[in-house]
C-alpha cells in the first residue's frame, strides 16, 4: 500500500509556474550587529503560480527567496 502511495506522486511535475519575478525597487543593504547578518530592504513583483506543487497528498509548500551578491569584500555573498 506503501508503495502504490508513492508512485501516484513520485512523477509527477512539481515546478510553480513563474510567470513574472523582478526586483522594484531595493533602499538598502547593512550590517546587522547583533545577529552578524546583512540585511536589505526592497521591493519585489511576483506572479508565481503554485497549483502544479499541490496534489492529494500536498498540504503545504514552503517557499523561499535566496539572494547571491558581491561586495568589496567578497565575491559572494548569500
Amino acid at each position: 500500500m506503501c508503495a502504490f502511495n508513492i508512485l501516484t506522486t513520485i512523477f509527477l511535475d512539481r515546478k510553480p509556474d513563474v510567470k513574472e519575478f523582478k526586483v522594484s525597487k531595493f533602499s538598502s543593504l547593512y550590517n546587522n550587529p547583533y545577529s552578524f547578518a546583512q540585511h536589505s530592504n526592497g521591493q519585489m513583483i511576483m506572479d508565481i503560480d503554485f497549483t502544479p506543487c499541490f496534489n492529494w497528498n500536498t498540504n503545504l509548500v514552503f517557499a523561499w527567496i535566496s539572494a547571491e551578491y558581491t561586495t568589496g569584500e567578497k565575491n559572494v555573498n548569500f
